[in-house]
């Protein structure tokens, strides 16, 4: 498609609005306890990160520095993240200004992509679909998720990807767009294990590229040096994997285990699986037919579909692979509308809009009124969708976080505020729930960079590892915050400790604070 300046303009203008009016409430957040606390160890007491420090913070702070002892390995994530602390620091608004900014650019590639495809029309109706549903909330309307530098990485690809793909001279432009794939593959697969599988449509350009003798140095080390951090990481995860035996959420990884929950995607038809066969069964024929019309003259004015349906087909192909492996990452669990169903959840738009596309194509000569009934087609499944998935709860969710996020913020300065000057006396923390574990760091993270330097203590109210089965992950969890309580450990003095020196500072979580202490409050 050529594009003019209007294509132009409608895209910016529609993207900004969308992401805008679905995620600009975040600007007013602040800091939450659950995911944030990630960078607070970071920022520490100093409340900054240095740029010469960030190599040895990723050694000692996260997977990168140990490679194969976590079931996770994501180096592109960490790199970004310290990058961000260093920049950003303790000012929530600048956190959040990224996430704009890459929603904003995934948004606005996407529909370039889909009005390059399938059309103004079409493409415009896809998108929504596309930026619809609710799990594009638990990306950009928090902090923590590796689906945001994701998401960043896979709009840097597919907008290189698709013109180096089409590229037939040397220029720098060419050169340009070669190196934001590579970035964004980079960027993707270090973010998010799943992006591993971009190698495939790497090897495939590398391929085109040399038959089409356009293979520059610059291209080829550039394209080299992706494919063995692509490969690095892959091999750091199976490593991993075969040497724990189960997976992040202690699910068994044999390759029986595997296969089962392979066959079970397409056995067990789920809207998401319906749709994706149908989708790409029509993709192939479509393509294949616009390929032997071309090639034995059939039907001449055919010869479209194989120009429209190739680049639709591989994409699919890339985006099944990568949906087949986040079923299979999360043991059959999938789609979840959350943010783990970022990208496959996109196939199915995708899918279905090929199909409206072809039969445009498909009687665009001949019976006009084909195509129109297409268009409206289009737009009926456009609006049932929008009934269904109500994207106004995208801005509901950003005002959740808001409010959310600044009643735990408030929450930790009020504490701050009231043992101010009082060095030395214990923090005592009153745990209800097993399920607080997350949380106890991340205050005691929190209240160390918000200056306060007071001994923190743990104790566990109504609950211990025996009141919980055998082997499950909530005994696991209740064992370790015994430890804690009983001996200390972490960061964290004994219990019996803090409160045998008068006085001492109680803060509730999941309930009231103990009554052996100076009452704060509730911190969650």
């Amino acid at each position: 498609m050529e594009f003019k300046k209007w294509h132009y303009l409608w895209i910016l203008a529609l993207s900004l609005t969308v992401t805008v009016y679905c995620f600009g409430p975040n600007m007013n957040a602040r800091w939450w306890g659950v995911d944030d606390h990630e960078i607070m160890d970071f920022l520490g007491p100093a409340q900054t990160v240095k740029i010469r420090d960030i190599p040895q913070l990723l050694v000692t702070k996260t997977e990168v520095g140990q490679p194969g002892s976590n079931l996770r390995y994501r180096p592109s994530y960490y790199i970004i993240k310290l990058l961000q602390a260093s920049f950003f620091g303790l000012e929530p608004q600048l956190w959040y200004a990224y996430n704009l900014i890459v929603s904003f650019t995934f948004f606005t590639v996407i529909f370039y992509l889909l009005m390059a495809w399938i059309g103004p029309a079409l493409g415009t109706l896809c998108w929504i679909w596309i930026v619809s549903p609710y799990y594009w909330s638990d990306i950009f309307s928090r902090l923590g998720p590796g689906e945001i530098h994701a998401a960043l990485g896979a709009a840097l690809f597919s907008f290189g990807f698709y013109h180096s793909w089409n590229s037939t001279k040397h220029n720098i432009k060419v050169d340009v767009v070669w190196l934001l794939t590579v970035t964004g593959a980079i960027v993707a697969a270090g973010s998010k294990e799943n992006f591993v599988l971009l190698l495939i449509p790497l090897l495939l350009l590398l391929y085109r590229t040399r038959k089409k003798k356009l293979l520059t140095p610059l291209r080829l080390i550039s394209l080299g040096a992706a494919i063995m951090y692509i490969v690095g990481i892959a091999s750091v995860v199976v490593m991993a994997l075969v040497r724990a035996k189960h997976d992040f959420y202690a699910n068994a990884v044999g390759p029986g285990d595997r296969l089962y929950l392979l066959l079970h995607y397409f056995t067990n038809l789920t809207e998401h699986a319906f749709l994706v066969c149908l989708t790409l069964t029509f993709s192939l024929a479509a393509y294949a037919t616009g390929f032997f019309s071309e090639k034995f003259y059939i039907r001449p004015e055919l010869s479209r579909l194989r120009q429209i349906f190739g680049p639709i087909f591989v994409f699919q192909c890339v985006l099944l692979s990568i949906s087949l492996s986040q079923y299979v990452f999360y043991n059959g669990s999938w789609p979840t509308q959350m943010r783990y169903d970022f990208p496959g959840g996109m196939l199915p738009a995708l899918g279905v809009f090929a199909i409206f596309r072809g039969t445009v194509i498909f009687f665009e000569a001949s019976k006009r009124h084909w195509k129109y009934l297409a268009h409206f087609a289009a737009a009926i499944l456009t609006l049932a969708v929008i009934a269904k998935e109500k994207p106004q709860r995208l801005r509901l969710a950003a005002l959740e976080n808001v409010q959310r996020t600044s009643v735990f913020t408030k929450s930790i300065e009020s504490i701050r505020d009231k043992i101010s000057g009082r060095f030395g006396v214990p923090l005592v923390f009153s745990s209800h729930s097993v399920w607080d574990y997350e949380l106890t760091f991340s205050i005691q993270r929190f209240l160390n960079v918000y200056g306060v330097s007071n001994p923190m203590a743990l104790e566990l109210v109504k609950y211990k590892p025996d009141t919980f089965p055998t082997g499950s992950l909530e005994r696991s969890l209740s064992q370790r915050l015994k430890g804690i309580s009983e001996v200390g450990g972490s960061g964290f003095i004994s219990s019996k400790t803090a409160k045998s020196s008068a006085p001492c500072f109680g803060v509730g979580l999941s309930g009231p604070a103990g009554k052996a202490c100076e009452d704060l409050g509730r911190a969650w």
